[in-house]
Parts: structure tokens; C-alpha cells; sequence
């Protein structure tokens, strides 16, 4: 672990399975002093990430919480532009849950994009092992319900000097996730759907874990445009009274440190 300072989180991509006109898919950027690592790369994030100036010539590593389209979309063009446009010469840590690997490659090799594994190093994280050093952060997995057929992870993210970031990838209803994240700064969860879908979570349902975790602040991401509403948000709050709580916006931010955290536009 090579950074102390705490990390700050920024939003960019908050909409669920298609992007809208201001809203990438899942996207999640994690800072740590001048280390950065991305949590999931879906549709459009690329795109913002450039807008942003985000350090894509040397970010540390690309989290991926499961291999559905909308959460690692703009993986192949982020190598590309790397590769062509940046002249990066380290590849990408790139990392999977269990069993995933394989999957990516089967995905790259129906995209005539197989080249990719030349300039990525891939890596499997099993859920409940110990941590594992990820550029500034130390992170640990947990497995969460959302499909079938794909295991998808949530990642816990600590900074050396405690701070705590988790983030849930999709996932319907669980006990796992509130052991999981007890004691993080921030707890960005997804919350898609108006009415309960079997693999998501509504507002409500996504305001039960936020109780039962009580992090320090809670964002709900992955949601469908008109779903982030007043009334949406009222329902989430109604169960979770005492945790700040909000949904993400593309390019806010938040400083997440053992102090209360403030948010501040980028």
C-alpha cells in the first residue's frame, strides 16, 4: 500500500442498462491522492471519463463487478485508446470475479477484440478472501445476488489510513451486503427499479440495507432516469433516517474521510 491520503468517489455513471443523453452506464472513480481505479466501464463512461480529464494513461486498475454488457462496455475502446492514442506501455490490471475471466475472453473473441488481452493483465477475485492490494487500496469481495448465470461481486475499497469505500455492483435483496459494509464512509448502492425485479433493488428495498449498514453516507446508483425522483428518494430515506443519502449525479464527488464527508462538483 503506497498512498495514506483518503479517497474520494465520483459519480460517472449512475444509469442502469442503457445510457441516456447525460447518464453513462455503471461507472464509479475511486482517488486516492493521484492513484485512481475505476470500478466497472459501461456504456458512454469513457466519453465522461475524457471530459473529466481522468488519468487514463495511468489509471491502476479497472474493477469489474460482473461481465454484464452495461457494466463493461467501454472496457475495449478505454484499452484501445490507451494502446493507439495515449502510448501507455504498462498494461491494465483488470479485475474479474471468480470464474469470469474465461468469460471475458469468449466475449473479446466474439468482438474480434482479442488483441485486448495483450495490453490487460486479468485477475479473478474470489468473495470472502482476505484483502488483496489493488494500486491504493486494499480490496475484498463479496458475492451478491443479480443473475443466474454470472457471479457478481461487490467490492469493499480501503485506503491505507482506514477510509472505506463500498460499492455493490447489482444485486437484489441480501444479508450479505450490510455485514459486508459495516463501517464504510460511503456505500454506493444500486437501486434500479420502481417495483421489486427479481436480481435488483428499489429504492425501499436498497433503503433497508442502508439501515442495516448505517455507513457513513449512502448514494444509490444504477437506477432508471425518471426513478431518481423526489418520491423515490422519500421512500429510500423513510427507512434510513439517519444516514445522508442521495442519488448519484454524473461528475459529483465526494471526499470520503473519517470526518463527515462533503460533496463538491468536479
Amino acid at each position: 500500500m503506497t498512498s495514506t491520503s483518503a479517497l474520494t468517489y465520483t459519480c460517472v455513471g449512475p444509469s442502469c442498462a442503457w445510457p441516456t443523453a447525460t447518464r453513462p452506464t455503471s461507472c464509479h472513480r475511486i482517488d486516492a491522492g493521484d492513484r485512481t481505479v475505476l470500478v466497472d466501464i459501461g456504456h458512454g463512461a469513457l466519453q465522461a471519463l475524457r471530459g473529466a480529464d481522468a488519468p487514463l494513461e495511468r489509471l491502476d486498475a479497472v474493477l469489474l463487478t460482473h461481465l454484464h454488457l452495461d457494466h463493461w462496455a467501454d472496457l475495449v475502446p478505454l484499452v484501445w485508446m490507451r494502446r493507439f492514442e495515449l502510448a501507455a506501455t504498462a498494461p491494465l490490471p483488470v479485475v474479474v470475479p471468480e470464474g469470469q475471466a474465461a468469460r471475458l475472453r469468449t466475449a473479446l473473441e466474439a468482438l474480434d477484440a482479442l488483441d485486448v488481452l495483450d495490453w490487460i493483465t486479468l485477475t479473478e477475485l474470489q468473495a470472502g478472501l482476505p484483502p488483496v492490494d489493488v494500486g491504493p487500496v486494499a480490496v475484498t469481495a463479496v458475492a451478491l445476488p443479480h443473475s443466474a448465470v454470472l457471479t457478481v461481486n461487490g467490492y469493499r475499497l480501503q485506503a491505507a489510513d482506514g477510509t472505506t469505500i463500498v460499492i455493490s455492483g447489482d444485486c437484489g435483496p441480501t444479508d450479505a451486503l450490510p455485514a459486508f459494509a459495516r463501517g464504510a464512509g460511503l456505500l454506493v448502492l444500486e437501486a434500479t427499479v420502481p417495483a421489486p425485479l427479481p436480481g435488483h433493488l428499489t429504492p425501499g428495498e436498497a433503503g433497508a440495507i442502508v439501515a442495516a449498514t448505517q455507513p457513513g453516507r449512502a448514494l444509490l446508483s444504477h437506477y432508471l432516469e425518471p426513478l431518481g425522483g423526489a418520491p423515490q428518494l422519500a421512500s429510500a430515506r423513510a427507512v434510513c433516517p439517519d444516514v445522508p443519502l442521495a442519488f448519484a449525479e454524473p461528475g459529483v464527488a465526494v471526499a470520503v474521510a473519517a470526518a463527515p464527508s462533503t460533496v463538491r462538483d468536479r
